[in-house]
């Protein structure tokens, strides 16, 4: 399968819940960009799914909080638009915060997903102002001709928002992952199932 990347209308949509669940669904090895924090979304992802090969972060950060602000503060120098993603195919690549979370110094999340060519998955996540967010992030991934292979409400339903969105966007696929407290195999398997149904090629 080709590699692809996780994306998030911000900080908590969640990605590691989609990146979870699609790699226990469809057999991808999870990357973590970058990793901002002593919790890692790595562990989450172990710990969720315990099979599912997962490789080192890009980057290491121990500050929670952008990385540009880590970078100051442990005196860090690096060029993300550099970072290596572990193999050519069959890997899931987990974002950090939003579209426009800085991704270093000079260059944003959203960068990185255009100069790698990683199809996406955009995770939306339904609270006040989430119809705005998604529809920004939905129209910044088009404006720069990334790839978008779907949407993913994560969790939290509004069927309202949801309907609004999707007849919007009739050109896109909007898929749902379910809480988890159903059943991570579960609710994993419906996603899986919903993406199939939908005929992306993954």
């Amino acid at each position: 399968m080709k590699n692809i990347c996780i994306s998030g209308i911000h900080t908590d949509a969640g990605k590691s819940h989609v990146s979870a669940a699609l790699c226990y669904a469809f057999g991808y090895e999870y990357f973590k960009l970058i990793q901002a924090g002593a919790l890692t979304d790595e562990s989450f992802v172990k710990k969720t799914a315990p099979h599912v090969i997962s490789h080192a972060p890009g980057i290491m950060l121990q500050t929670p909080a952008s990385p540009h602000v880590g970078m100051i503060k442990e005196n860090v120098k690096f060029d993300g638009l550099s970072i290596k993603i572990p193999k050519d195919e069959n890997v899931l690549t987990e974002l950090a915060g939003g579209l426009f979370c800085p991704l270093d110094k000079n260059a944003y999340m959203i960068d990185f997903m255009a100069k790698s060519g990683l199809p996406t998955f955009l995770v939306a996540r339904n609270y006040l102002g989430s119809i705005n967010h998604t529809i920004l992030s939905i129209e910044a991934l088009k404006a720069r001709n990334i790839e978008i292979l779907g949407v993913i409400f994560s969790q939290i339903r509004d069927e309202m928002s949801e309907s609004f969105l999707q007849n919007k966007y009739k050109d896109l696929n909007f898929f749902v992952l379910e809480d988890f407290d159903l059943g991570f195999e579960k609710v994993a398997s419906n996603l899986k199932e919903q993406i199939l149904r939908s005929g992306v090629k993954l």
